[in-house]
């Protein structure tokens, strides 16, 4: 038998060459497939399943969780050894690239100084009394048309310079990047043609990837585009990153994957838009510290030890080029700056979004993230912590979770008659699994009719619930297959717990920071929800379980995705890029980890919906009344 094992994996058809008795799971990061492995390959979490259609492998151990729940058994990537040639197919959604039908629409920030732009420009012609050199023509004719700003040709501008000009008659149009106050030559177009001047921005999550594909002249959207992390296979915390990234090749493995994300969103965005990657002159990223590293090739190493200091917190300015993105070779890549190893530039990029640096009120923004970050403050004050939510809210750590995409339970309402749930799916169709906003409303569900109890365990008495056949305790069935879903639903105590101990991270962080300058969630006259499925949210159910304070509800804003709307805002305003990095410098970081404050508040938020139910007068009535109708 060879010694090399040929693995293709379906439906995208790649394909990799490993050694025989390599871990499938190896030859899915080979060929760059985000199969998740939460656990990063350490066979505890039982989220890299796939299906071996055809040939060998050698299983270390069975693997029964969700095999009964599926239309047909899973293994574990990760304990399935290659024995032969192998044709693995991958569950339904892993591998989509998730685009909204209709343009998301117009920026809330003007266009003013863009971080790309293209200059119309006529030249006068040579002549026996001015033969000054193209270049120094060219230079003249962008002076006059952009006042005192100086401006240098990119590499390699020079050598088609002088036939093009002439070529097009001394009319061209100049694409520019960089600050206006010194900016970069980076091609010539012909007078006239396509317009094609295109601006990428890109939120690098922990567990999804998203980016905008954006008309630099007007300033809109065009399309929006999430995909899973990609960097998913080597863990679903940074933690486990940076651990890999300290392996021989692992910081070049988790580059790579990422890289290879980020142009596979570039490709689905300009193939729906009909745009050209050449097109793409400026690209801005926003993220947390970590994630900012992984791209560009910087040590993590010591974020996660004491006292956690990052290679940078700001970013350098390069060519996207230098990354291997797919866009103008020339193009320039800035990133969104950040504040210290855990407070990121997607924190930044929220305050952007929110607008809540400018606002003389009280406001408070919480990302609704895997780390979870929380801001407080005005146009005074700054103050910000990451609470490490873990990734529940993106469907992490959860049995039958997945992101908010195509399929994702997104909303869920519990029928007293019939005792079941009614689902509303992101996209139609059958349900394949939970999403963050889906699983709020579930629990919440099962607390106010008394199926759960205050610790999120579930009451003896009810027929409706079942053992798992894992370790994730009890479970309630949401759909089974017998009801023409793709896969069986239910939620455990397990995922309850999981996603018990993200909102109590995020609501003791909130607290903590409101303690530090005196304050109560009362005072808090705007409180900002940032997070990918923040638009399905519902704030009752969310108040219900204790993840946001009981407060009027008219003080919550919705933002979606804030750290991609931020980082929109920084693409086309240098107003918003000043403005960033006066935020990024005047925040102050609280690190929770060292405050007893936060561990005493985040054990007491450990309930349903919490220890202090004096907090949550408002929940207390509510449950009251349903318990009266119910009786």
């Amino acid at each position: 038998m060879s010694k090399e094992c040929k693995v293709v994996f379906l439906p995208s058809g790649k394909t990799v060459n490993v050694p025989r008795g390599e871990s499938l799971l190896a030859a899915a990061r080979l060929a760059s497939i985000p199969v998740e492995s939460l656990c990063g390959g350490q066979g505890t979490c039982g989220k890299c399943i796939v299906t071996v259609c055809e040939g060998q492998i050698k299983l270390n151990e069975p693997y029964c969780d969700g095999c009964d729940s599926m239309a047909r058994p899973y293994v574990r990537a990760c304990r399935a050894e290659v024995l032969s040639d192998l044709t693995v197919e991958l569950p339904p959604g892993s591998l989509s690239v998730d685009i909204p039908a209709a343009p998301p629409g117009i920026l809330a920030h003007r266009v003013d100084e863009p971080l790309s732009s293209i200059s119309a420009l006529a030249l006068q012609p040579p002549s026996e009394r001015d033969n000054s050199a193209d270049l120094e023509r060219l230079g003249a004719a962008l002076r006059k048309c952009h006042g005192a700003s100086s401006f240098s040709p990119a590499p390699g501008f020079l050598r088609d310079l002088p036939e093009s000009l002439r070529k097009w008659h001394w009319k061209t149009r100049a694409v520019l990047t960089g600050p206006q106050t010194s900016r970069e030559l980076i091609a010539l177009l012909p007078p006239e043609g396509p317009a094609g001047h295109w601006g990428l921005a890109v939120d690098l999550g922990t567990t999804t990837v998203s980016s905008a594909l954006v008309d630099m002249e007007t300033g809109q959207i065009s399309r929006i585009a999430t995909i899973l992390n990609p960097q998913l296979t080597y863990g679903a915390d940074v933690i486990s990153r940076i651990i890999h990234a300290s392996r021989p090749g692992g910081l070049e493995e988790l580059q790579a994957v990422i890289r290879e994300g980020v142009n596979r969103l570039i490709a689905s965005l300009c193939a729906a838009c009909g745009a050209e990657e050449e097109s793409i002159y400026s690209v801005m990223v926003s993220g947390n510290t970590t994630m900012l590293h992984l791209l560009y090739g910087a040590d993590p190493a010591y974020l996660r030890r004491e006292p956690y200091v990052p290679a940078a917190t700001s970013f350098p300015t390069l060519k996207a080029g230098e990354l291997g993105i797919s866009v103008h070779r020339h193009a320039i890549l800035a990133a969104v700056p950040g504040v210290s190893s855990y407070v990121g530039g997607d924190i930044t990029a929220g305050i952007i979004a929110s607008a809540m640096h400018r606002d003389s009120a009280v406001c408070l923004l919480m990302d609704l993230g895997t780390n979870g970050e929380v801001a407080l403050g005005n146009s005074e004050w700054l103050l910000s912590a990451s609470c490490s939510a873990g990734p529940a809210f993106e469907g992490g750590g959860i049995s039958c979770g997945m992101r908010a995409a195509t399929g994702a339970i997104e909303k869920a309402e519990f029928r007293r008659s019939s005792q079941r749930f009614s689902f509303s799916v992101y996209g139609g169709g059958q349900p394949m699994g939970i999403c963050g906003s889906g699983l709020i409303d579930i629990a919440a569900g099962l607390f106010r009719h008394g199926i759960i109890d205050r610790a999120g365990r579930f009451r003896k008495d009810d027929s409706l619930v079942a053992s798992c056949t894992g370790d994730g305790g009890k479970a309630y069935p949401l759909i089974s297959r017998r009801q023409g879903a793709a896969r069986s639903l239910s939620i455990s105590e397990a995922d309850l717990e999981n996603l018990i101990r993200s909102k109590g991270a995020l609501y003791s962080g909130a607290s903590v920071l409101l303690g530090k300058m005196g304050l109560s969630f009362a005072d808090v006259e705007l409180f900002y929800i940032g997070g990918g499925f923040g638009s399905f949210l519902n704030i009752e159910n969310a108040v219900t379980i204790g993840l946001l304070p009981d407060i009027p509800r008219e003080r919550f804003v919705f933002l979606g995705n804030s750290s991609l709307g931020g980082a929109i805002a920084m693409l086309v305003s240098g107003t918003a890029r000043r403005e960033a990095e006066e935020v990024a410098r005047r925040m102050t970081t609280i690190e929770l980890s060292l405050d007893p404050d936060f561990m005493n508040g985040y054990t007491a938020s450990l309930f349903l919906p919490h220890t202090d139910e004096s907090l949550f007068p408002g929940v207390l009535e509510s449950l009251k009344r349903i318990a009266t109708k119910e009786l």
